[in-house]
């Protein structure tokens, strides 16, 4: 069935039999990872509701609705309840007892707190909080939906086991009560959502000096399956990031679409560099996401970043400052290291264990954790700038920030570098990090297709 208004839906959150009612939420930008809510009628298409705001949707009879909205600075649950132009509001300090766990069973006005001690709440003109200890249910009750009788079937677990319970609400004691106030129905629909997410999926368009190079990225797409925004295309995504950004825009016409070039033909010869189908497979099971090249005009920082990588929902962010003339390739498989690795974490967090990689540096060595620091003589010299080949333990001094751009460092030369990945490769200990990070890629990548030996391998 055809809904009446096209989501791009992300997760089934609650489904209502007796109604036909079904509760989704749904991405509000393909940029990032901010969720709606949705409430639709499957068989029909129909949609009843559609917010910009995240609820848990719990379904009571009557067709009436509890939307519970987590409140980040409370850390608990507020919840607006009721049917048709008749709701109340309990703000999260109602639930306060409940520790930030509230979940709302199908079929009748009641929220349970799972957690420890279970809580019942009665929701009505007050907010009626049951003790389900002081009424002979003990254990956590994690489970629990109404029957057509007005009856609770619960299932809570105590000792290691689930143990079944059928509770008639009307009966408990309440330990306390607690009025709330009317609120206006959240149960609306903002059609300024509708169909949202596919309108920002096709990029605006760019000026018409970038055409030819809108065009050469769009090639570039479509053989590798990534992302390429240009100029003002960068907008939404570069907001994302927590470090602010200027766009090309704010080049000179000629030098933006010099730079653009310039930076679209190091990202043909480094895509090229890559086993075929590596920089698609970072995409979701559905095809979606993956790696998006932002090509911007400045990243704002105290230590002069000329790149970034930085991850929202599905995609992988990289932002690249067009205006870096020099070593424009390593910069790029420097940031492709780093969506690769956060790709290898999410299948297998295990992957690079810190204190296994801590035992390859020098002893007594502690990443600076700060890229502004600037390097002593001891530093260095654990450095192919400042040992002999055999005794290097790290790239540069940057490589020294922390693992993660050690790695990057190294996969960035290997790539990229010929003659200092011919040093490098002479130090037992480059040798074995690199060996890690290829084992980590062939775990965890399907190699299918691939050469017998990367660009990366072909060193050892």
């Amino acid at each position: 069935m055809e809904l009446a208004t096209d989501l791009r839906i992300s997760e089934i959150t609650a489904y209502d039999a007796q109604s036909g009612r079904m509760a989704v939420q749904f991405l509000l930008s393909p940029y990032g990872s901010d969720l709606g809510t949705a409430i639709l009628h499957p068989d029909t298409g129909g949609i009843d509701m559609l917010s910009a705001a995240r609820y848990q949707v719990g379904f009571s009879l009557e067709d009436g609705a509890c939307l519970l909205a987590y409140d980040e600075e409370a850390a608990g649950y507020s919840a607006t309840y009721g049917a048709g132009e008749d709701f109340r509001f309990a703000p999260s300090e109602v639930f306060r007892a409940a520790n930030g766990d509230l979940y709302a069973p199908a079929g009748g006005q009641y929220l349970l707190n799972p957690m420890g001690e279970s809580r019942l709440y009665v929701l009505g003109e007050e907010v009626a909080a049951c003790s389900l200890a002081e009424n002979g249910v003990s254990g956590a009750m994690y489970h629990a939906c109404m029957l057509p009788e007005g009856l609770m079937l619960g299932a809570a677990f105590r000792d290691w086991a689930f143990h079944l319970y059928v509770l008639d609400p009307a009966q408990l004691a309440a330990e306390q009560t607690t009025a709330v106030e009317g609120a206006v129905s959240p149960v609306v629909v903002d059609k300024a959502l509708a169909a949202s997410y596919w309108t920002e999926v096709t990029p605006p368009a760019v000026a018409d000096s970038l055409q030819e190079a809108h065009a050469q990225a769009d090639a570039l797409e479509e053989a590798y399956g990534v992302r390429i925004l240009l100029s003002t295309q960068c907008r939404e995504a570069a907001e994302l990031c927590d470090l602010p950004m200027t766009l090309s825009d704010s080049l000179s016409k000629e030098e933006e679409l010099a730079r653009t070039v310039d930076t679209l033909s190091a990202l043909r010869r480094v895509f090229a560099l890559y086993p075929k189908g590596f920089l698609a497979q970072m995409r979701n099971e559905m095809g979606e996401g993956g790696i998006c090249f932002l090509l911007v005009g400045g990243i704002e920082t105290d230590y002069g970043a000329i790149g970034c990588t930085y991850e929202r929902g599905d995609w992988q962010y990289i932002a690249l400052d067009i205006r870096q003339i020099v070593d424009m390739d390593g910069l790029i498989c420097h940031e492709v290291w780093h969506t690769t690795e956060n790709e290898i974490l999410s299948r297998d967090y295990t992957a690079f264990s810190p204190d296994e990689w801590a035992k390859l540096n020098p002893e007594g060595f502690a990443y600076s954790m700060d890229a502004t620091q600037a390097a002593d003589e001891q530093r260095l010299g654990w450095t192919m700038y400042g040992a002999s080949p055999e005794k290097v333990y790290f790239v540069d001094t940057y490589a020294e920030v922390d693992e993660k751009e050690d790695r990057a460092r190294i996969m960035e030369y290997f790539m990229t570098h010929e003659d200092e990945a011919k040093l490098l490769i002479q130090s037992p200990v480059i040798r074995e990090k690199l060996r890690r990070m290829s084992a980590a890629i062939r775990q965890c990548f399907d190699t299918t297709g691939w050469d017998a030996v990367t660009r990366w391998e072909r060193l050892f």
